[in-house]
């Protein structure tokens, strides 16, 4: 049984009472006082080095974030990117050559030729949505679509027409 301290007694000869919030310094940055510790191994953590996750607060060695596979790619899904993104672009520009042009309305056939690369893109990655495969699809609409686009429409028309369908394939893709 432990005796409690006497009221009237001086106060040097009274025990230290505890205080609640105790003051740490950040793993990471060991200039910064935080009152935080991972919920996990008990590491002091500051506001910055912080991650909420479902059990609570964590650090980063602790919550191991890792991307949705979804949105990672691997080199054999930037060669199928880069396969179906180059045979449809060479269809579509064989394609768009025997098409009358339109005027200005030819510029649709590009979003469709953009859109046409970018779906043919994202079936053949599993619906990948990196960036790289976007850039890829991209690419591959610009590209496949800049020498019809300019043979049909004009060097500026054909430059119009070659950014629209790259931006249509990176947004299918995206």
């Amino acid at each position: 049984m432990t005796a409690h301290p006497d009221p009237t007694a001086p106060s040097d000869q009274r025990e230290p009472e505890p205080t609640d919030a105790e003051i740490f310094y950040c793993a990471t940055h060991p200039k910064v006082e935080t009152g935080l510790r991972c919920g996990r191994c008990d590491t002091p953590i500051c506001p910055r080095c912080l991650v909420m996750t479902p059990v609570g607060a964590r650090c980063r060695e602790c919550a191991r974030l890792k991307p949705l596979p979804m949105f990672v790619a691997g080199p054999s899904h930037y060669a199928l990117a880069i396969v179906a993104g180059l045979g449809v672009a060479a269809l579509g520009s064989i394609a768009l050559l025997f098409l009358p042009p339109f005027g200005f309305l030819t510029l649709l056939l590009y979003a469709g030729f953009g859109l046409a690369v970018g779906e043919a893109v994202s079936r053949a990655t599993n619906r990948k949505r990196a960036k790289g495969i976007a850039v890829v699809a991209a690419c591959c609409a610009g590209i496949g679509s800049l020498a019809v686009a300019v043979a049909m429409l004009g060097p500026a028309f054909g430059l119009i027409g070659a950014i629209l369908a790259a931006v249509v394939a990176w947004g299918r893709v995206r």
